[in-house]
């Protein structure tokens, strides 16, 4: 007797990976990250989101990790590098503010973006052009290539300190009592609130290219 193959029906009735594509299932895990972070992503659980069973994502993604690649791609596909036209400066400081904004606006993906093993391959292009506009400041390529980490570096712990403090998971405020001890902590406090981050991401980049001119 030839046993008969048993169709998974989907949670939402049919056949599972019905109107499923890579795009759909992207934005579904994309808003499930963004209501609870990556640890809300589960296999199961975007396929409940879906209305399919868990197995007929696998059609489209190897696993999660897989997922969480492409998402780290999707956030550096939303960079847009300056027309060629603007100053060598204007380009890398560009750069810097629209990925913050993105930060920003996606927290959440930006997290698993920076927790990625490897790099996507979407940053590759971002990097060639932050390189090529360090070469038309006159660094030489070894320069270019330590201001090119310094600001990767930079960027990338400035956001995900500004990221843990906008989610009050790192404070900000300083303990005043204790400020008449160390009073240069006090001199600076000032311009340490939530309202200067824009300033101190703005100047911690502006440091690093003059630094790198040196």
């Amino acid at each position: 007797m030839v046993a008969k193959k048993r169709t998974v029906v989907s949670a939402g009735g049919g056949r599972p990976g019905r109107g499923l594509s890579r795009d759909r299932i992207l934005q579904a895990a994309m808003s499930l990250v963004d209501q609870e972070g990556e640890q809300g992503l589960s296999m199961r659980r975007l396929g409940s989101s879906l209305g399919v069973e868990a197995m007929a994502i696998y059609n489209h993604f190897e696993n999660r990790e897989a997922i969480l690649d492409a998402m780290a791609d999707w956030l550096f596909s939303q960079m847009s590098p300056p027309g060629a036209g603007a100053g060598w400066r204007s380009m890398v400081r560009g750069l810097a503010m629209e990925f913050r904004g993105l930060a920003l606006r996606h927290p959440n993906r930006f997290g698993v973006a920076m927790s990625r093993p490897s790099k996507p391959a979407r940053a590759l292009p971002l990097m060639d052009v932050v390189l090529g506009a360090l070469a038309q400041g006159g660094m030489s390529p070894a320069r270019r290539v330590q201001v090119y980490h310094a600001l990767v570096g930079f960027i990338r712990g400035f956001l995900l300190w500004e990221m843990d403090i906008r989610a009050g998971r790192c404070a900000l405020e300083l303990p005043r009592e204790m400020l008449a001890e160390f009073p240069h902590v006090k001199a600076a406090a000032a311009r340490m609130g939530l309202s200067d981050l824009d300033r101190l991401f703005a100047g911690g980049v502006d440091v690093i290219l003059e630094g790198g001119l040196r």
